[in-house]
């Protein structure tokens, strides 16, 4: 015995181009073998199957009813998948695409462009603006909280002059620099909205 697991044909209704029924079959554990429906880029949709033996359950039946049901299932799954109607697989992954990756991708956008507004109101400091604080605050006591831009995943870092060199810090490390080698990297992920204090 087996049973071809269709849900009521459930499948058909919004599938994503990607199908998958799978079979349980008396004398083993688990599915030992699933039919794959996919719907390749030229429109066509294809078959696949796969089977193992899902592991043996010899409480259900012995080694050769159970490999019998084990063919019987194939050859069955096999039929059943000459029945599948095209049409429905089509015409529900058309209406998966409609329902809901379209709504999908026009939220995405929606989100996209709501970022690159609040990133536009949050310019990055430039290159320039960046090389003149460092030269404000050498050999002074003022430091620079440097705050990323909005959206940015980065910590804030303080930046400092110390004892000849530039002095970075975020909430987990500490580094010097002789150069300003470092400003670009400033530049590129902080925003102007920037702090100074002097201690």
């Amino acid at each position: 015995m087996f049973t071809i697991e269709t849900n009521g044909n459930s499948f058909y209704d919004q599938n994503h181009g990607y199908v998958t029924i799978n079979v349980k079959v008396d004398g083993f554990w688990s599915s030992p073998m699933t039919l794959y429906v996919n719907r390749a880029f030229s429109g066509n949709w294809v078959y696949s199957i796969s089977n193992s033996s899902g592991g043996r359950d010899t409480d259900v039946c012995d080694e050769l009813t159970a490999y019998r049901n084990y063919g019987n299932a194939m050859v069955a799954l096999v039929e059943f998948a000459k029945t599948l109607d095209h049409d429905k697989l089509e015409a529900g992954y058309q209406n998966y695409i409609e329902t809901v990756c379209k709504p999908e991708e026009e939220a995405r956008k929606r989100r996209a462009a709501k970022i690159k507004e609040e990133q536009d109101a949050d310019p990055a400091i430039t290159i320039e603006e960046v090389r003149a604080l460092m030269q404000r605050i050498k050999g002074t006591s003022t430091s620079i909280v440097f705050k990323p831009r909005v959206h940015s995943h980065h910590a804030a870092i303080t930046v400092r002059h110390l004892y000849g060199a530039y002095a970075i810090e975020t909430s987990h490390a500490f580094k010097r620099y002789s150069n300003l080698s470092f400003v670009k990297n400033i530049a590129a992920l902080y925003s102007k909205n920037y702090e100074m204090t002097t201690v």
